[in-house]
């Protein structure tokens, strides 16, 4: 990867000045924020990616066989060479998985927690390639990495929502655009959570990096929960009515057994809140899509190697409950020792790790054992 990053990442604000001003609220144009691109991959290597990885890919054809018609990969030689000249736009997602040197530009967004950061995702469009207009229900930084992309905005709350009916997209019916930039290499334009907008690609080598971020719906997070707690069989409890009264009509749900019932269900929930934090740190930390595995069964410092590397796609995060650290990785919980808190702060803030701390941190018996977890899942190698 040959790039450098400006001072002037977010404009010259500082983090702090960018999350209170710009977060989740308005959208911020950076000229340059990158000298040039911050990627060097083609578009062929893309579609590489795509053909030969289990990478989620998607084909957006405007004109096609339906208006904005959507392919799935992976994909193969036969499908790129289908396309039309124009108007068709190749996107890949979890990029970082495939392409280890893209976390050197993944660091530069840890202003925000790791746990919200998403996946960083690559775009190739054909001239006059887009996805049509619509809006995310997330944040997101887009980077344009080769050609030019014209982007428009529609910033009033008021926007119409109507979408386009039988589309497998949610392309809005009306975009009304009150501002519009044409972005060139090394530009950066962050979008925060349901604005609409639209981008166009310019030229034949429009490429654009995307820096996804995570927000959990309400739904998923309430779906993940229950299922988590139920499938412990925890829950033992039956409804009892001893000495109960005798009621006039028998088709009738009382006032007091909804209310027995509705306790039943509230009281259960509420035996398990104290483990909701633990579950949120499992959760936070599953890894999406495949791994891929290595052989490693020990932390073993004899080798030659003097690092050791963490995959992109190892979550790793901690919390602390009254007093406690809880560690997490790959949706597992680890409690940790308050002498393993020091090796367990390295191994989070860092993607590589020198043998040397590694070997001094593996005296301490429980991060020894968290270690070598770890490496026999492959999520980190030597």
């Amino acid at each position: 990867m040959s790039y450098v990053i400006n001072d002037n990442l977010l404009g010259g604000l500082s983090h702090q000045e960018f999350l209170d001003e710009y977060w989740q609220q308005k959208p911020l144009l950076i000229r340059q924020a990158f000298n040039g691109s911050p990627v060097d991959i083609s578009p062929e290597e893309l579609a590489g990616i795509s053909c030969d990885t289990d990478a989620p890919s998607r084909i957006i054809i405007e004109h096609g066989e339906s208006p904005w018609e959507s392919l799935f990969g992976p994909f193969d030689d036969e499908t790129f060479a289908s396309l039309p000249e124009s108007h068709w736009t190749l996107l890949v997602n979890d990029l970082e998985r495939f392409i280890p040197e893209l976390r050197d530009i993944i660091q530069q967004f840890k202003f925000i927690p790791d746990w919200r950061i998403d996946d960083l995702m690559l775009s190739y469009a054909a001239k006059q390639g887009s996805v049509g207009p619509h809006t995310d229900e997330y944040d997101v930084f887009l980077i344009q990495t080769s050609g030019k992309r014209h982007w428009q905005l529609d910033t009033h709350i008021d926007y119409p929502k109507e979408i386009l009916s039988n589309c497998s997209l949610s392309i809005l019916k009306k975009f009304n655009s009150n501002a519009d930039w044409i972005l060139a290499p090394g530009d950066m334009l962050y979008l925060p959570p349901n604005l609409p907008h639209y981008g166009i690609a310019q030229d034949d080598n429009c490429m654009t990096l995307s820096v996804g971020f995570r927000a959990p719906s309400q739904q998923e997070l309430i779906n993940g929960w229950i299922e988590s707690i139920t499938e412990k069989h925890q829950f033992k409890q039956r409804y009892s009515d001893k000495k109960r009264q005798l009621q006039k009509h028998s088709a009738e749900i009382t006032q007091h057994d909804i209310e027995i019932l509705s306790n039943m269900i509230v009281e259960g929930i509420d035996s398990q809140k104290d483990n909701l934090s633990l579950w949120l740190g499992k959760y936070l930390t599953e890894t999406k899509g495949e791994t891929r595995h290595n052989s490693f069964l020990s932390a073993d410092t004899t080798s030659n190697n003097e690092t050791f590397i963490r995959e992109s796609w190892l979550r790793l995060a901690y919390t602390e409950k009254s007093n406690k650290l809880h560690f997490f990785a790959d949706g597992e919980h680890f409690p940790v020792e308050d002498e393993a808190k020091e090796a367990i702060f390295y191994l989070c803030e860092h993607d590589t790790y020198t043998k040397s701390k590694i070997t001094n941190y593996c005296k301490i018996d429980s991060f020894r054992k968290i270690f070598e977890s770890l490496l026999e899942k492959g999520g980190i190698n030597p």
